[in-house]
């Protein structure tokens, strides 16, 4: 059966047409422009008119039908929701609404609602998608630079080396994101780059008007390719590959100094009635030779000499006693909050007795530190609870910083809330569909498989966290982690099931036969949907991008959230 026939049987069968709210049916995607396979889906966006002053409800779906063996995968969203993704899009380097709905093909539309939707959109990004600020490009730098210096000690790791392989494409992964962001480039999928960037058919596909550079793309296929090379040699070709990355922007990985914003958490309220009189510190006592390094790092950067100064935090290996002669002395600066200009990322070296040794710091104002504390509990992380619970005060001006450690034990004296039914479902579509694409790479006998094998093996690794309510960890801390009880301890998280842990760990490290490593990863995948199982036919509501929008524009020097268009509702004329 042809496409058409099959989409037409699909909208006479759900009544779309008769529906008097929905307004308009797009088709896009691989079966659209005649790129799609045995695997692939017939892609369909249904949009529902809400503009109505009745201002009726209607739920947003991710669904998934079938007809005759071909499956459709479909959304339903109304008319605001589009522009709050399209919006959304836009800030956040992605050009996804384009290619869905700019250059869709119009299946149904009532009164030209589709056609001035397509012409919003595409004036919304007629003029490309902006790059990132210089100082959000050095703290994305701060982070894969940490990544790099992981990867270099499991290098060399007798007990850790085996998840040398896993971390190093994650890790390029984390530099191709990077560059895409740094040079206004859309935002591409790993599996859509391996083809969008050699193949013109696919960049007018996904609506992508520039690539990379040639000498980019030619390190990123050397990388992913999974040659056999040592790991001395890959060593070297990602740190050229990060070097090239970053080429224009002056950032000294050991010595820099990063202005960073204030998150202003959305729908994150700080509980002022908390009880935390029977909270009791219980903080480990700073070893004399970090205590050491701290003072002189408090000495060289004038804090006792700022009235908003509060006190430092220390934290991390050199507080806990997991350090090594290379491990850097971690703290939190902490100011009142009428100090709006301090909010850093930086590192320091700082010399003792001939002695280099490295300060990695943040300064924040106390109210973003509980922010932080209460935004980490709602999304399943609690990196608060190690690094202000458990952490050890030096030179607090007053109280402040004790009530702060009571505040974040008292967060986190409960279970992290788990993904609910429907978000835990929704993670499971995505991950199918993941899958899906990696079985593409197979039949395709694609030198790319392995490349995308770790990114989705990750991906089920951190749902599997969120369905169990764990704590997220870090990626290079993870073997360390799941093996290392008294580390793990010393970090405040728990491991999934010693079974999970057991065979994601040996999944991790296994290379060669692409059959057997995919058939490995979908058993692991079974442990992890915890009997959730879709199927053909499923409809999975799913939330609003609206929140995430207003917590980007408050967050947005250059966006007025009271302007915003998306914001406010619109009849169809208004678009």
């Amino acid at each position: 059966m042809k496409v058409y026939e099959i989409i037409t049987r699909f909208i006479q069968e759900n009544h779309y047409t008769q529906d008097e709210n929905v307004i308009g049916i797009l088709f896009y995607g691989s079966s659209k422009y005649g790129l799609n396979n045995e695997n692939s889906d017939i892609d369909l966006l249904i949009i529902y008119d809400d503009s109505d002053s009745r201002n009726k409800k209607f739920p947003l779906i991710r669904g998934n039908a079938c007809i005759d063996g071909m499956r459709i995968e479909y959304f339903k969203k109304t008319m605001q929701e589009v522009h709050i993704n399209a919006e959304e899009d836009f800030m956040t380097q992605s050009n996804a609404s384009l290619s869905i709905i700019g250059k869709a093909e119009i299946i149904y539309e009532k009164d030209n609602a589709m056609h001035f939707l397509q012409e919003y959109i595409l004036n919304k990004f007629k003029n490309g998608i902006p790059p990132i600020t210089e100082d959000s490009a050095k703290e994305k730098l701060a982070t894969i630079s940490n990544r790099i210096e992981r990867l270099e000690k499991y290098a060399v790791s007798k007990q850790y080396g085996y998840y040398f392989n896993h971390l190093y494409n994650l890790i390029i992964e984390m530099i191709r994101r990077f560059y895409h962001e740094l040079n206004g480039i859309p935002r591409i999928e790993t599996y859509k780059g391996f083809k969008v960037y050699t193949d013109k058919k696919y960049q007018d596909m996904f609506s992508i008007g520039c690539v990379p550079e040639p000498e980019f793309l030619q390190m990123y296929f050397e990388l992913v390719q999974n040659k056999e090379k040592t790991p001395e040699e890959k060593l070297e070709e990602i740190r050229q590959f990060y070097d090239y990355a970053k080429k224009g922007l002056d950032f000294d990985e050991n010595n820099h100094r990063i202005s960073i914003k204030s998150r202003n958490y959305e729908d994150v309220v700080i509980n002022d009635s908390a009880d935390l009189d029977g909270i009791e510190l219980n903080t480990p006592i700073i070893p004399k030779d970090t205590f050491d390094a701290v003072i002189k790092f408090i000495e060289e950067m004038h804090y006792m000499e700022d009235e908003h100064f509060l006190g430092i935090i220390v934290y991390g290996s050199s507080l806990t006693g997991f350090n090594t002669e290379s491990s850097d002395i971690d703290l939190h600066v902490i100011f009142d909050n009428d100090n709006l200009s301090r909010m850093v990322r930086g590192k320091s070296l700082i010399e003792i007795n001939g002695t280099k040794i490295k300060i990695e710091y943040f300064e924040k104002l106390i109210d973003e530190e509980y922010l932080m504390a209460e935004n980490e509990f709602l999304h399943q992380d609690n990196a608060a609870l190690s690094i202000l619970g458990k952490g050890s005060i030096v030179f607090a001006k007053d109280d402040s910083l004790i009530k702060l450690q009571k505040y974040v034990l008292h967060r986190f004296n409960i279970e992290l809330p788990p993904l609910s039914a429907d978000e835990a479902k929704e993670q499971i579509s995505i991950i199918d569909n993941k899958i899906k694409k990696l079985e593409n790479l197979l039949l395709e006998d694609s030198s790319y498989f392995y490349h995308f094998y770790h990114i989705v093996l990750e991906k089920i690794r951190e749902t599997y966290h969120k369905i169990l309510g764990i704590s997220q960890i870090s990626t290079d801390k993870v073997p360390r982690i799941y093996t290392d009880a008294s580390y793990r301890n010393a970090v405040c998280k728990k491991n999934p099931p010693q079974d999970f842990v057991d065979e994601y760990l040996r999944i991790a490290s296994l290379r060669g036969n692409k059959k057997q490593m995919l058939e490995e990863l979908k058993r692991l995948y079974g442990k992890v949907k915890q009997g959730i199982e879709l199927g053909d036919e499923y409809s999975i509501p799913i939330e609003s991008g609206l929140k995430h929008l207003l917590l980007y524009l408050k967050n947005s020097s250059s966006h007025n959230i009271a302007n915003s268009r998306v914001l406010k509702k619109q009849s169809i004329s208004q678009i």
